[in-house]
């Protein structure tokens, strides 16, 4: 058995090595290692049964936070169903990689896609991520508390990557698996839509620097062909006038991000940074009140709630030690 497993580890890390290409400008491309899940680049260990490794996914990450609503394609019509917790974070599905076919655009750049109005982007799905602000719309269009709006449309999960709460919308299975706002084929809640889907086919990326660009996702629905200008289109769905908070958030989960990754905590301080994570980025929010200014308080709370957690921990070491 022993000589089994060694065996296993050593053909994983030649496969792996396999995947990996250093690219001239010092960034890692990986290909896949099957197909059998996803058409998407991806670290394919034993076919998806076991979870992506971490590290490597936030080596992939870290520079940049993805606002993104995966391509629907003539493969895949019906959206991607049962996805587990660990294949989602806060920047969508773990194994999403933009590559060279999809290089960012400029604003003043035109861009093309087809659109058949079939409606399926708003099926099957379970990769549509809220952040903070897209939950505090939500509940201000609903007239309800944001923690109500989580638990009666929200699957809720801890990014095996980013460490962070990670919030995304729960089909209605009963309904085909549609998207719980899809009714009679329009959406409930267009004017306080989420960003990415507001932003389809286009995908958000943010740097750590604050900086925004976006870029197409290739899609293959057929239908109408339509054309525009990146900025035009961004304004016409309002993703232009809410961009400076989208920076807000992105910037304060990759700093918090640093900061749990940071910490050391025993299993139940953990869980306490948890939900007092949950009630800094999503949950301590009144939906009459603007958004910005309780993120603010929010984040200057939650920095000493992490301390005291933090002093906390070092306490019950050195007790431990002395002990």
């Amino acid at each position: 058995k022993k000589r089994q497993e060694c065996a296993a580890a050593q053909s994983f890390i030649e496969n792996c090595v396999r995947a990996a290409k250093l690219n001239k400008n010092g960034t890692l491309s990986v290909q896949p290692l099957c197909r059998r899940h996803c058409q998407s680049p991806v670290f394919c260990f034993c076919c998806g049964r076991k979870k992506q490794d971490p590290c490597a996914a936030r080596a992939k990450k870290k520079n940049h936070f993805l606002a993104i609503c995966a391509t629907i394609d003539g493969n895949n019509r019906g959206g991607f169903t049962d996805m587990r917790d660990d294949q989602i974070d806060l920047c969508g599905r773990v194994d999403f990689l933009r590559d060279e076919g999809m290089p960012l655009l400029d604003r003043k750049a035109r861009f093309s896609f087809a659109c058949a109005g079939c409606g399926d982007c708003c099926r099957g799905r379970e990769d549509i991520v809220l952040s903070g602000y897209d939950l505090w719309r939500i509940a201000q269009r609903l007239d309800l508390p944001p923690k109500i709006v989580a638990r009666g449309y929200c699957r809720s999960s801890i990014g095996p990557v980013s460490g962070l709460p990670v919030l995304r919308l729960a089909p209605v299975k009963e309904q085909r698996n549609n998207c719980p706002f899809l009714d009679g084929g329009r959406c409930a809640i267009h004017d306080a839509e989420p960003l990415v889907c507001a932003l389809y086919p286009l995908a958000q990326e943010i740097s750590r620097e604050g900086e925004t660009a976006y870029f197409l996702q290739p899609t293959q629905c057929g239908g109408q062909r339509v054309e525009a200008r990146v900025e035009d289109y961004l304004a016409l769905y309002g993703t232009l006038e809410r961009e400076l908070l989208d920076v807000r958030w992105a910037m304060a989960c990759m700093d918090l991000e640093d900061r749990v990754a940071g910490l050391d905590l025993a299993p139940v301080l953990r869980r306490r940074m948890q939900d007092k994570l949950w009630q800094a980025l999503y949950f301590g929010y009144d939906p009459h009140r603007p958004w910005q200014e309780q993120l603010e308080a929010n984040l200057l709370w939650l920095e000493g709630e992490l301390d005291k957690l933090a002093a906390y921990q070092e306490r019950l070491a050195i007790k431990k030690t002395d002990g």
